[in-house]
């Protein structure tokens, strides 16, 4: 017996170690975003587009072991740690199939994407046949994307923006926070969808945005409102209603949808 009990302590430490190598990745590591310098980037820019604190610059140049800021140049691989990062404009709330996420601009390498991961800007997601995730928009609302389409998340030119998802193919769904104001008072844009041929500013709505083959959209609004516009005219499109927008061309004077169909949350 006081031989079984000598190897018990071996045993513990050895399926401990084999743990260890499956265990998944630490959270600080999962937390590290790369990006890769762009031409006419500087430190200044790369700060003030995705630090949360612009002024930490320097904690930045020490994690990357970079001793001068003139060394920053075009194609430079770059690593933000969670701590210095700004927070993620989605997240992965829901995935079902394939799903599949690039980070940033510079880079060509997919890999699946998460539940509960954290989207950036520049960062893409594409879901391939019979796929579709939810994505939760930092203070907004939900975005649904449907199988076989093409979403990048837009960087926000200042904190007053709203996001800003660009639809490259495809179809997706939106289920916008409503808000509570007076009559007197307009509501504050929450989202916009851009696509090659037109831009949805959402206040407060259920809707979709389709695009055919053609870079052609079609918006429908189910609940609220969404102002489309395209080639220097803004339509409202009320509930019940649509509009089509042919690239190159301003939207159509929105359409009674004959039979508006229910957006399932499910």
């Amino acid at each position: 017996m006081q031989k079984y009990k000598s190897i018990l302590p071996s045993i513990s430490l050895t399926f401990f170690l084999i743990l260890s190598l499956y265990a998944e990745p630490s959270t600080e590591k999962l937390g590290v975003k790369k990006i890769i310098v762009k031409k006419g980037e500087t430190l200044s820019v790369i700060a003030k587009t995705h630090l949360s604190n612009p002024s930490r610059w320097r904690e930045l140049l020490k994690y990357n072991n970079i001793p001068n800021p003139n060394l920053i140049r075009p194609g430079l691989e770059l690593l933000i740690p969670a701590h210095l990062g700004k927070e993620p404009i989605a997240s992965a709330d829901f995935i079902k199939g394939q799903v599949d996420y690039k980070e940033g601009e510079g880079s060509q390498e997919w890999n699946s994407l998460k539940q509960k991961q954290g989207l950036f800007p520049l960062d893409t997601v594409r879901t391939l046949s019979n796929a579709k995730v939810d994505l939760q928009v930092q203070g907004t609302g939900l975005i649904r994307i449907h199988e076989n389409t093409l979403v990048q998340i837009n960087a926000l030119k200042s904190d007053k923006d709203p996001p800003s998802i660009f639809l490259r193919k495809g179809s997706i769904d939106a289920f916008v926070s409503k808000l509570f104001k007076s009559s007197q008072q307009k509501q504050e844009e929450k989202l916009r969808i851009i696509t090659p041929s037109s831009i949805a500013g959402v206040r407060g709505t259920e809707f979709r945005v389709d695009l055919d083959p053609k870079d052609n959209s079609t918006i429908s609004c189910f609940e609220g409102l969404v102002e489309v516009s395209a080639e220097n005219k803004t339509v409202d499109v009320p509930q019940g209603y649509a509009t089509f927008v042919e690239k190159g061309k301003p939207p159509l004077e929105p359409f009674k949808i004959p039979d508006p169909p229910k957006i399932s949350k499910e």
